[in-house]
């Protein structure tokens, strides 16, 4: 619709891609984007590697509200 945004937030596992599809995707978009994956997974299906070799922000699920704010901030500020 022609809006943008400045952050993905998005599960790896997803039903039809991976989140890390969808991130590549936006950042062929728009280079700048912030990412932040997660996911309740802890075997290769959470692509651990992958994640930090592309140095995107990953919480692992469960979380709280008070660790997904905080890792926000962190996006924001730019702090890894």
């Amino acid at each position: 619709n022609g809006k943008t945004f400045d952050m993905l937030m998005s599960d790896v596992v997803l039903p039809d891609r991976t989140g890390l599809d969808v991130a590549q995707y936006i950042l062929q978009q728009k280079p700048e984007t912030k990412i932040l994956l997660f996911s309740g997974y802890a075997d290769e299906r959470a692509q651990h590697e992958v994640i930090t070799q592309k140095n995107y922000y990953f919480l692992q699920k469960p979380f709280s509200t008070a660790d997904l704010l905080r890792e926000v901030a962190r996006m924001v500020s730019g702090v890894k």
